[in-house]
């Protein structure tokens, strides 16, 4: 739902706001996180969705390897790729958090807040 989007919005913009002053010593990352949120919300879209179809250029691609075409892609044409995968590791981390633990472990980890739901209302997108 919206409460939901807006949570996990909120969670990659903090993962890598906390996670960029350490990555920054060791590889180029720009302090714009744009391409970094984009590839965050793809990836955990693409792994909600691996069934889905889409297209690059005309190319027919199932939804869970479309994060991973761009990215080769990115790296293909000789384009900066580290913030793309800075997006794609945080994205991991809320996947496996969100829907990884609780159906493998049984245990809810990540849970929208109260104030949230209350704010925003739990509507599904359609």
């Amino acid at each position: 739902g919206t409460a939901d989007y807006v949570f996990c919005w909120l969670l990659g913009a903090g993962g890598m706001l906390l996670s960029w002053p350490i990555l920054v010593g060791f590889f180029h990352l720009p302090p714009v996180f744009c391409r970094n949120m984009i590839y965050y919300v793809l990836y955990i879209w693409s792994k909600r969705n691996p069934t889905a179809q889409a297209n690059i250029w005309g190319f027919p691609i199932q939804g869970m390897y479309l994060p991973f075409a761009y990215l080769a892609m990115t790296v293909f044409i000789g384009g900066s790729y580290m913030d793309m995968i800075h997006g794609i590791v945080v994205g991991h981390f809320y996947y496996f958090l969100v829907d990884v633990v609780p159906m493998v472990y049984g245990k809810d980890i990540l849970r929208t807040p109260q104030f949230l739901i209350d704010y925003f209302g739990i509507g599904e997108y359609r």
